[in-house]
Formats: structure tokens, sequence, C-alpha cells
């Protein structure tokens, strides 16, 4: 199979770089604007069986547990629209765009890949934001609006760039943090990172051996 695996940074994907060093990897940098003009540039040259986005993330719920690795069903920009009385309103309900205009104005990008459920690993749904921080108040209606699990800075990118260009994917991403959590002593990056990656050299091995779940990555509608 012609598997493309994507990443923010080289730091969050090095142990799977080391177990698969012929593997071919996208570094996007941090960031949706990046993430989607590599995307794009990478697909305009190339066409994938299946593509595979890796990374940390923050958690909105508290009991989430550090390390837990998750599969995206469902991502959006959500800091994209406007915000009148403390609450975010989207560019379709404003009255800005309309739902032809794309899915990145209508809020919701869905995963219609099967592999979510194939493997085994909880879904979530993720917001796509452009500020991260100790920032309650934009925190809080993200929260008002989209009652999301997780959320990137990138996640939302990759949605759109594989929906677009018709390549099926897999967004992972492994819990480091809680949002709004700006105590770096209160991270779990390294356990996050390891976890992540002993997923993914997992899921890497199981389409290098060809089994069942090739059927599902192979599906391009």
């Amino acid at each position: 199979m012609q598997i493309l695996v994507v990443s923010a940074t080289e730091m969050e994907i090095a142990p799977f770089m080391k177990a698969f060093p012929e593997q071919e990897v996208l570094i996007t940098g941090v960031g949706a604007p990046s993430a989607l003009f590599q995307l794009c540039r990478r697909f305009s040259q190339a066409d994938y069986q299946f593509v595979i986005q890796a990374g940390i993330a923050g958690s909105f719920k508290q009991e989430t547990p550090f390390g837990m690795v998750v599969a995206v069903a469902r991502d959006c920009f959500a800091d994209l629209g406007i915000v009148e009385n403390k609450r975010i309103i989207d560019l379709v309900t404003a009255g800005l765009a309309t739902a032809n205009d794309g899915m990145v104005c209508a809020g919701w990008i869905d995963n219609p890949s099967a592999a979510n459920r194939e493997l085994g690993i909880a879904c979530v749904d993720a917001v796509t934001v452009n500020l991260t921080g100790d920032t309650p108040i934009l925190s809080g209606m993200i929260q008002d609006k989209y009652h999301p699990d997780i959320e990137s800075m990138e996640g939302a990118a990759f949605h759109f760039a594989c929906h677009e260009f018709k390549q099926p994917y897999l967004q992972l991403r492994a819990i480091s943090n809680h949002v709004g959590e700006r105590d770096k002593s209160k991270w779990r990056i390294k356990e996050a990172i390891t976890n992540l990656n002993n997923e993914l050299v997992r899921i890497m091995a199981q389409l290098k051996k060809g089994n069942a779940l090739n059927e599902v990555y192979n599906d391009h509608d």
C-alpha cells in the first residue's frame, strides 16, 4: 500500500520513524495554515491509498487519562467565525457563507472511514484552533458550541485536505494535557508520544502484513 504518515513535528513521531525508516513521512509544521498548504501540495503530487496523521492533543475532559490514544471521528475549525454575546457563530449561521461554500464554513468534517471502527480505538470529536493557552473565555465558548473531547492545531486541516483530495485517512491523537493547563510540569508529553508511536507502529505493522484491514484502507469512495 502507498501510505503517507503526517505529523506537525518530527518529535511527535520520532520513534515510529526509527522503526520504519523507509516510510514516507510529511512534517507539516505547527498550525492549520501550514498543514493545509503542505498537504495540498503533497496530494497534488501523489495519490495515496491511506493517510495517517499522528500527534498529541489536549483533552477537554478531566477524566480522560494522559497518554490515551484516540481516533478522531470528526473535526472542525472551531475559531473560524464571529463572536457575539460571548458565543461563537459559524460563518453559515452568520450569513457570511452557505453550506455550498464547503465544510470549512459549515462546521464538522466527518471521517467516513471504517478504519475508525475497525481499529478498536476510542473515537472522539475534536476541534482545531489557531490559539491555545490559558484562554478560558474562548475555550468556554468553543465547549458551549461544539462540546468537543480534544483540541489540536492541525486536525481539521488534515480532514479537509484528505476529504477534498479523496484520500482515505485516520487522525490519531494521544492525550498529553488538559486544555487550558499551562503548567508544563503537569503535562505528560513523553508518555503521550510513547503510546502514540506504539499504536502507530502496531497499525503500520498490520498494514504491512496485508491483513483484513487493507480492505478498509483501500476504499477510495
